[in-house]
């Protein structure tokens, strides 16, 4: 059932007692968080695109190129050339400052985002580095039959004209596919899913999905969003893909599938006992099924030839999308401490700097100063006057004295008027201007959308070195810390007032004080679908996100406890293998020095052995000499 309002409710609000209150973003918002979601290749492209929108908007090399042309002379002088570098130089300096400055002064309009404290400075001398490495070593998947150059989210665009979508559902269905993880290939959104079901736990991604688009200004509900999902999951190539879960994405490649008898069984145990499949519990599928022994090795065969990540395909000779980094984090010694620091720069060398073309803005200045000079409807109608008058003072034949006073003071306040009025744009003039002021805005808009994101890319990513600095001067996955997307949100506070004191020192503490950190929904913004290139691999920002468990008042990272977990399962005598109970105390034993008040409960252990496939203690006990276990065979089902 659908959450959101209907039109006949929003638009009748004392009809109904309780009315969901929807605030719908400005454009300038939407353009500015859409900006901070999209990863580095599509910032590039929005530029592009952007550069073809706005006749104003030009890069710095295309300005000073026909400013060049423009003032080229024949003879230059030494003495001249060294004045136009440096006027070439102090220009670039002031460009944050000046420029931008000037452009707003002369539009006389602030920036339209109302959230200035998070564009109160501008990052300077940022070292942009070139991309390295773009794959992982870890990274071991099956390559993308995806045309050479072309991502997960192009490919599946570019599938949409075979659904027969009209306008609004392929805005929706685009949205859909920006939320897919192009490494799984499955949807991702982020929503707190812990004491869900399987069912709960998809329909909460539905409803993550119907509130995000909401928040955009695209109304919606959660039937409309299902349907296209399903469409997506149905018809899209890889077989899997947009799936909200792995036993999802197993049961929508096997569904397309022949329908054998293996097949079906498959589907059968993938659905009822996806649980016992993961944890490899063949005795107790064959027992629950009541399917022969060769048909459940058929029925193995058909869900390992699955793809568990559908994003990569089969076709091993495809080109594979590279991964793009966002962010680089190198190490640096500083030979005067002695000590070594964590460098973060952000991959934006293809990110051209942006301006207003000057010519345009010279223009566009002019046609400003001449249309607020114009007449106001009274000094048309006393100008009017004015003429009219005089015209009767003229046609005398005589004039009093009074009367020949009363021309000279008309005269000279006619002719102010009369030259004002000759300023006045022509119609052809005002429409130009009027075209000028809109590209103008809608250029600075999107210059400002592009230094917002670098601000709150870098930020926020200096946030997460601050949180996890062991990890990024050693690449040791032990020395990861639970980290949350409040904790990161927090950790920008410091640093947006830090850099605040470093621009002015002299800072009032009252204004020091206003200065807040980003929202935890920015941050989760800002880590989808981006990486980072470390010294020891790519990693996706989500990598480092780990909610944690207690340990006293500090916490210890889940991944370390599931580490421990599979280590000691790997060495244990598989004739007796360790129980639930006896996994808990081993661990915390084997823990104790380094995390002395870890929390662990049985139900803990027994929900992190499930998720690492290891199966419980009476099925993983090995017989000595050979021996094999009884298993009931039974009739296929």
């Amino acid at each position: 059932m659908s959450r959101v309002p209907s039109r006949n409710m929003r638009t009748s609000l004392g009809q109904e007692g309780k009315q969901k209150h929807i605030i719908t973003p400005s454009p300038k918002q939407i353009q500015d968080i859409k900006m901070v979601e999209k990863p580095i290749e599509e910032v590039i492209t929005s530029v592009s695109q952007a550069l073809d929108t706005f006749t104003s908007l030009v890069t710095d090399e295309q300005d000073d190129l026909l400013n060049k042309k423009e003032n080229e002379t024949p003879e230059t002088s030494e003495e001249d050339e060294d004045d136009v570098e440096t006027a070439e130089q102090k220009e670039a300096e002031n460009y944050e400052d000046e420029e931008r400055g000037d452009v707003f002064e002369i539009l006389s309009a602030a920036d339209g985002d109302d959230d200035d404290d998070d564009t109160y400075t501008a990052i300077e001398g940022s070292d942009y580095h070139t991309r390295t490495n773009n794959t992982s070593p870890d990274d071991e998947v099956k390559e993308t039959p995806l045309t050479e150059g072309q991502n997960l989210r192009e490919y599946l665009e570019d599938q949409m004209a075979e659904l027969g979508l009209d306008g609004r559902e392929t805005k929706l269905m685009r949205w859909i596919i920006g939320n897919i993880d192009p490494n799984t290939g499955l949807l991702q959104t982020t929503h707190d899913s812990k004491d869900l079901s399987i069912e709960e736990r998809r329909q909460r991604e539905i409803e993550v999905l119907t509130d995000s688009v909401n928040t955009r200004g695209a109304i919606t509900d959660d039937e409309e969003m299902e349907k296209l999902l399903v469409m997506l999951q149905n018809h899209m190539e890889p077989a899997g893909v947009g799936a909200r879960d792995l036993q999802e994405c197993l049961l929508i490649q096997l569904r397309r599938k022949p329908q054998t008898q293996a097949v079906q069984t498959a589907i059968v145990v993938l659905t009822k006992y996806f649980k016992d499949y993961c944890n490899h519990l063949w005795t107790t599928i064959v027992e629950r099924t009541g399917i022969s022994e060769e048909l459940l090795q058929e029925v193995k065969k058909e869900i390992q030839s699955l793809n568990e990540r559908p994003s990569y395909g089969e076709d091993r000779g495809a080109v594979a999308p590279s991964v793009i980094p966002d962010f680089f984090v190198r190490s640096e010694f500083d030979e005067q401490t002695g000590e070594i620091h964590l460098k973060v720069s952000l991959n934006h060398e293809d990110i051209p700097e942006l301006r207003i073309d000057s010519e345009i803005l010279e223009k566009y200045a002019n046609f400003k100063k001449r249309d607020e000079q114009k007449l106001s409807i009274d000094e048309e109608k006393r100008l009017a006057s004015i003429e009219k008058r005089l015209r009767e003072l003229a046609n005398k034949s005589q004039r009093t004295l009074t009367e020949e006073a009363e021309r000279q003071v008309l005269v000279k306040e006619m002719q102010p008027l009369q030259a004002r009025k000759k300023l006045a744009l022509s119609t052809e003039e005002q429409a130009s201007y009027n075209f000028y002021r809109k590209d103008i805005e809608g250029a600075l808009n999107f210059i400002d959308s592009i230094k917002q994101r670098f601000d709150t890319l870098r930020f926020t990513m200096q946030a997460i070195v601050n949180l996890q600095e062991k990890y990024f001067l050693t690449g040791d996955e032990s020395k990861l810390q639970p980290m949350r997307l409040e904790d990161v949100a927090n950790e920008t506070q410091k640093i947006r007032r830090k850099e605040a004191q470093r621009r002015n020192p002299n800072i009032e503490i009252t204004k020091l004080m206003e200065i807040k950190g980003y929202d935890p929904s920015t941050i989760s913004r800002v880590k989808n679908q981006k990486y980072v290139e470390t010294e020891f691999g790519i990693k996706s920002l989500q990598y480092f996100f780990d909610e944690g468990l207690a340990n006293g008042e500090d916490a210890v990272a889940t991944r370390v406890v599931k580490a421990k977990l599979q280590e000691i399962v790997n060495s244990e005598d598989k004739t007796k293998p360790y129980t639930d109970d006896q996994l808990l105390q081993l661990i915390l034993q084997a823990l104790h020095n380094q995390y002395p008040q870890l929390q662990l409960a049985r139900r803990t252990i027994v929900k992190y052995r499930t998720v690492l496939g290891i199966a419980k203690s009476s099925e993983r006990r090995e017989l000595p000499n050979g021996q094999r276990r009884r298993s009931r065979s039974a009739a296929t089902i």
